[in-house]
């Protein structure tokens, strides 16, 4: 019997927890030759739990290399497993490079890292290829994790490709709200008041960010026309106010 068959049947009794110390010490005992070989040999196995246990002896070795290879795995399961033990470990430059190797269900966890793990610069130079490889949706997807400059500059074009508000609003609050006002400048009054009503989803984001703004014209179907006014830093309101509504 090889070493990988003989370890599986040492594993195969053992309690989950036991297990997963056992690949853990394993990992971390042997050279890179053996790790590389005995990985090699789990994956050569075929079957998901092979694959699995392979991409755990990665892991618990911090071996980049081979946890890339696993997260372009074809099973779904694999491929999940792999690249969420890889993204805390990977260098900027090793994920950009895996990036356009992932299937596309892979995606949001590498931009969902790139906002995690501060990779701003990362951030602005995958945005551009990003959006011209697979479109502004995508593009669109990054900007969370992008600087504020790469913001300012993208989001007027991506906007309208916005899945959600929320983390783009926490990280960038400005620069939703100069996106906002932008788009009501453009509006007439009917316009504006199709705008306060169609876009919930940039207003609740815009709501939960610390800064405060009027949506009086929205709650109270205000059609005199939306305008800019401050206070200093913190409430910025989109739309006029009616005598009666007392402000955030």
């Amino acid at each position: 019997m090889s070493r990988g068959t003989d370890l599986l049947a040492e594993w195969e009794p053992l309690p989950f927890g036991e297990r997963q110390r056992r690949i853990l010490a394993i990992g971390r005992g042997l050279d890179k030759a053996e790790l590389i070989g005995l990985i090699v040999e789990l994956r050569g196995l075929s079957g998901r739990y092979e694959r699995l246990l392979a991409a755990s002896l990665a892991a618990a070795a911090g071996a980049v290399d081979q946890l890339a290879w696993a997260a372009r795995d074809q099973d779904p399961v694999v491929a999940r497993y792999a690249l969420a033990k890889a993204l805390p470990l990977i260098t900027d430059t090793q994920l950009a490079e895996l990036l356009p190797q992932l299937p596309m269900a892979q995606h949001r966890a590498v931009y969902q890292e790139l906002r995690r793990g501060r990779r701003t610069a990362l951030a602005d130079q995958l945005l551009p290829d990003v959006r011209a490889r697979w479109g502004d949706r995508e593009g669109a997807a990054v900007l969370p994790a992008a600087s504020a400059a790469a913001v300012a500059d993208w989001l007027p074009r991506l906007g309208y490709a916005m899945g959600g508000w929320s983390a783009l609003a926490r990280q960038h609050p400005d620069a939703v709200l100069s996106y906002a006002i932008a788009e009501l400048d453009d509006l007439d009054d009917t316009g504006r008041q199709r705008w306060w009503t169609g876009r919930d989803q940039l207003i609740a984001a815009l709501a939960t960010t610390g800064r405060h703004f009027s949506y009086g014209c929205w709650k109270a179907g205000w059609s005199a026309g939306c305008h800019r006014w401050s206070w200093p830093g913190w409430v910025v309101s989109l739309a006029p106010m009616p005598t009666a509504w007392s402000g955030c």
